[in-house]
């Protein structure tokens, strides 16, 4: 699974893995790939961003030892340095793979202390190799609320 963020002229792509303990976070790198004039280049890197990421998902990874140092991808890449000021500002969702088929979660927003949810009803499925693909994205994005 991954996780998906669009704000500030950029959207930040990151994995989630399984820690040693059976807990799952959100790992780093991120990456962040801003916003283009041109939208077959913009595109084209919506795409790499995606299956990179997917790429690094999944894996099992030790349990962080010290929250209070741990800091979300998401966060680390956009250099906020809280949880409330990154909420502000993004929106996210979820994306997992299976099968060459995407399922896609816009999230709703509930703040720095409820973080995000799964907008269960409004799941986009589409085909990995669809030529539509970062359209879709940022479509379920534009689905996703920002913090009210």
């Amino acid at each position: 699974m991954i996780g998906i963020c669009e704000g500030e002229e950029q959207l930040i792509f990151y994995a989630y893995a399984k820690t040693d303990v059976g807990l799952h976070i959100a790992i780093n790198p991120a990456i962040a790939v801003p916003f283009a004039h041109d939208e077959r280049r913009s595109s084209n890197a919506i795409s790499i961003a995606l299956f990179d990421t997917f790429a690094n998902a999944g894996k099992t990874v030790p349990h962080p030892t010290d929250w209070s140092t741990w800091i979300p991808p998401a966060r680390h890449v956009t250099g906020h340095k809280t949880e409330s000021a990154f909420i502000k500002k993004y929106r996210c969702a979820e994306c997992e793979l299976q099968d060459g088929i995407l399922t896609l979660w816009p999230m709703k927003n509930l703040g720095a202390k409820g973080g995000y949810q799964r907008i269960l009803d409004r799941a986009v499925v589409v085909p990995v190799d669809s030529k539509e693909l970062s359209q879709v994205i940022l479509d379920v994005l534009d689905g996703s609320t920002y913090f009210q």
